[in-house]
């Protein structure tokens, strides 16, 4: 199954509260990235710049995005399309979790903190590029 999030779904999914059932113990989110991907189709000859982070990766998604009503773990897998602007324009999970809201948390907390360098073609001219990257949602003994 493959979800995918535009900034449209994300901010109907943000005004779903996440307070709630309090969780034993607290989770931890490690984050780990595969590196930007260079842009598909005409523009992948031409891009000399893959979209790289801006921004420090660890506080795309940190302890307190844990989903308070769930306790489930798991890796989220997925890619995000970084538009010209450096923002995160859409998130695509590639491989479950298997808890829907550890992958809609995923998501959302990318598309509202992730910043990047974008992509650039051979003229340095911005252009849309690819990222991938995987976070694992666990909750310690």
């Amino acid at each position: 199954m493959t979800l995918r999030f535009s900034l449209h779904r994300l901010a109907s999914i943000l005004s779903v509260s996440l307070v709630g059932v309090a969780m034993a113990g607290p989770a931890i989110a490690s984050q780990e990235r595969q590196g930007g991907v260079a842009p598909t189709g005409k523009t992948r000859a031409a891009a000399i710049q893959a979209a790289r982070p801006r921004n420090d990766a660890s506080t795309w998604i940190t302890l307190q995005d844990y989903p308070t009503d769930t306790r489930h773990e798991g890796v989220t897998r997925y890619r995000l399309l970084i538009a010209t602007t450096g923002r995160v324009a859409q998130c695509e999970i590639t491989e479950s979790s298997g808890s829907r809201w550890l992958d809609e948390a995923t998501c959302r907390n990318l598309v509202r903190r992730a910043r990047f360098h974008p992509a650039t073609n051979s003229q340095g001219k911005a252009i849309e590029g690819r990222y991938e990257g995987m976070m694992r949602w666990y909750i310690p003994d």
